[in-house]
């Protein structure tokens, strides 16, 4: 693994392939001879050069000779790439999510939340996503019959399986704006019924502007009546 014959290998030192201060090595030397400890991950260093994450478990020995380290090396290499990755991937979907100008989140069978991106928190009466995990719609909005709604909204979507896309009103910091929402039963990759997802995009211009129209249309129409009725 090292890159060294066993001639080699032998003659080395710890502080020649741990990548640790001699002072560091120490301490935890001594940690292990105490049992205070026995697992660690280190960076190593083989004889090309290359540096290499291993997880090291040690166990003091007792000999003739005094308390000698007992372990077991293990590369984690391809392991650590592979969780730093994911952890990557997660900061980037995060980061996606939160810049979206729409509210999302991901609830369970009993409308508990599971995720929530910064613009829904930041439209209830809690700012941080991290802080509605395991909350309902009852504990972060302040508008009781809306929460009944969403709520029921829930049930609904479970019990038929189906998507469902409306338009209605959603408490935002004390006002009341037109979304659209999209809300959807979620299923594991064993098809087991998760929760819901769903969406709010703030339509509230958009609703008023149709409003006017509507509004208008309307006006024309009756003038048209009362024209033809002269």
């Amino acid at each position: 693994f090292y890159g060294y014959s066993s001639e080699e290998f032998i003659k080395l030192k710890v502080s020649d392939i741990n990548q640790l201060s001699k002072e560091e090595i120490l301490i935890i030397s001594s940690h292990v001879k105490t049992n205070k400890s026995n697992k660690f991950q280190f960076s190593h260093k083989l004889k090309n050069g290359e540096i290499k994450k291993v997880e090291v478990h040690s166990s003091p020995i007792e000999t003739d000779d005094g308390i000698v380290l007992f372990s077991i090396i293990e590369d984690i290499s391809n392991t650590s790439e592979i969780k730093e990755q994911l952890e990557k991937n997660l900061i980037y979907n995060k980061t996606l999510i939160d810049n979206l100008p729409m509210l999302i989140w991901l609830k369970d069978k009993n409308s508990n939340f599971l995720a929530v991106n910064q613009s829904f928190a930041n439209a209830t009466t809690i700012n941080e996503p991290s802080l509605i995990i395991g909350k309902n719609d009852f504990d972060v909005w302040s508008d009781e019959k809306l929460a009944e709604k969403y709520v029921h909204d829930d049930k609904l979507v479970l019990k038929s399986g189906n998507a469902k896309l409306v338009k209605e009103k959603i408490l935002d910091k004390d006002q009341i704006k037109w979304f659209e929402t999209f809300k959807a039963p979620v299923y594991t990759k064993e098809k087991k019924l998760l929760g819901t997802i769903g969406y709010a995009m703030d339509i509230t211009n958009k609703a008023i502007v149709e409003e006017k129209m509507k509004s208008q249309y309307e006006q024309l129409e009756l003038e048209k009546t009362k024209l033809f009725t002269i």
